[in-house]
């Protein structure tokens, strides 16, 4: 039920107007912090709950995101992080077919890793792709997430947005983590 409030924030975001603001397409290898938050991201990071950190295991580069599950007030606070500042998304200027990227991840029973790509154009949704994994890995291996579109458009803005959280309703996840490069 968490994963689905998840996905109306990231679809109101996806209709926002803001996108023109935008300036740069954020920090896909996850090198660059400022703090505790990766460059170019939004992520769900409270004081006392830092559930999105900086990793040196990388597949790439000398570090990768780290979205794991953790305790907060009494619950299990998920992991997630919105591409662009403020995650309103960046801009492109092409139709891109598949969004790449590598992985790892520890997962205890009821937790996912899911990746989302919304694609835009004037502000309105023309493309969107998913990637899900409930399986284990302990080694770098690659997602594809393929763009579905629902026009022939040249988009304006990608949104990526990244969770680790509960899709079962079982409240084991201590330890659920993935990490992305």
């Amino acid at each position: 039920m968490k994963h689905f409030y998840y996905f109306v924030i990231v679809l109101i975001l996806l209709l926002s107007p803001l996108s023109f603001l935008l300036a740069q397409v954020p920090n896909a290898g996850f090198e660059n912090w400022t703090g505790t938050e990766p460059n170019g991201w939004l992520t769900n990071n409270v004081v006392g709950a830092w559930p999105i950190q900086q990793s040196s295991t990388s597949h790439r580069g000398s570090s990768s995101v780290k979205a794991e599950i953790v305790w907060y007030f009494s619950m299990w606070w998920p992991a997630w992080l919105s591409s662009g500042t403020n995650g309103v998304g960046f801009p492109i200027s092409q139709r891109h077919a598949i969004l790449t990227g590598y992985y790892q991840f520890q997962q205890n029973a009821g937790a996912a890793l899911v990746i989302e790509v919304f694609m835009q154009k004037d502000g309105v949704g023309i493309g969107v792709g998913f990637f899900e994994n409930t399986v284990q890995t302990s080694s770098w291996t690659q997602f594809n997430a393929d763009i579905i579109y629902v026009s022939g458009e040249i988009p304006d803005t990608a949104y990526i947005y990244i969770e680790v959280d509960d899709t079962s309703g079982i409240a084991t996840q201590s330890g659920s983590y993935a990490l992305i490069d």
